[in-house]
């Protein structure tokens, strides 16, 4: 008897903490949230790759990879936010594991006609993991990575490639309204370089780089404060260094991307130096 008690203690034992280690295996699982106004949703690894819409999608020059050619189970992105109301959602913006983090066009993400690129989430598979990253060589671009089909047709930038996804957050207030300290005094036409340098500067760098101290972008420093890139550095290395800023300093660690000029034209940097030298008198602490 006692040894049946005991043996039956164990069973119980062994089902209880199998029971427990099911609990934590779901309660880690990667999750991928999208938040808002009244919206909170969320869909683990697993809801993605169950999805009906999930697909091989072959990436071409992948800009995680270094341009190398790649191929993931990925979902629309569209097809994610089926049945989130976004009709007075003003604002988008993606949020990184990495602390990477910025706005992106809802029309753009959102897209669902094939005459322009659309966007996916790539799912990074338990047991299938994406190659190491160059520039973080202890993690992949997963377990979330925001891909693009076709991403020459809508001309899609590096900076919205956002890779260890972890959702996203939607806001019914403008960029104005909520980094006000970035946008030019009243007055500018929207076709002034200085404007379109502002769009351009939102696009590319407000992901990694706080200005006037206002933004999420933790990654690289603030762009305005205490001095702006146009105050300790001559104009003709601006476009080397954008291009690449192995050009001008060389480190390991470096994490700021290379902009080719599919991503930037030489014009369009021209006009991201005007809104520097513009905003470099309009310091904002």
């Amino acid at each position: 008897m006692v040894f049946m008690k005991k043996l039956n203690l164990s069973l119980l034992a062994f089902v209880f903490f199998g029971f427990s280690l099911q609990l934590d295996a779901e309660e880690t699982e990667p999750t991928f949230t999208i938040t808002g106004p009244g919206i909170s949703k969320s869909f683990t690894r697993s809801d993605l790759l169950n999805s009906k819409n999930l697909k091989s999608l072959v990436v071409e020059q992948d800009p995680a990879y270094l341009g190398k050619k790649m191929t993931y189970l990925a979902v629309p992105l569209a097809q994610i936010f089926e049945g989130v109301s976004t009709e007075t959602i003003s604002t988008m913006s993606f949020k990184c594991l990495d602390g990477f983090s910025g706005g992106i066009s809802k029309t753009r993400a959102l897209n669902k006609d094939p005459k322009g690129s659309i966007a996916y989430i790539a799912v990074e598979k338990e047991g299938q993991k994406w190659p190491k990253l160059k520039m973080d060589k202890a993690q992949t671009a997963g377990p979330f990575y925001l891909i693009w089909e076709n991403p020459e047709k809508s001309k899609i930038m590096t900076e919205e490639w956002p890779y260890q996804l972890a959702g996203f957050d939607l806001s019914d207030k403008s960029y104005a309204s909520l980094f006000p300290n970035t946008v030019p005094e009243n007055g500018l036409k929207v076709t002034d370089p200085v404007m379109k340098g502002h769009a351009l500067f939102m696009t590319n760098c407000f992901v990694c780089h706080a200005f006037n101290g206002e933004g999420s972008g933790k990654i690289g420093p603030d762009l305005n404060l205490p001095f702006s890139p146009t105050e300790y550095l001559q104009k003709k290395f601006f476009l080397p260094f954008v291009r690449s800023p192995q050009n001008l300093r060389k480190w390991d660690q470096e994490r700021m991307p290379n902009f080719n000029e599919s991503g930037l034209t030489d014009n369009e940097i021209e006009n991201i130096w005007n809104y520097f030298a513009y905003m470099s008198k309009r310091k904002k602490p």
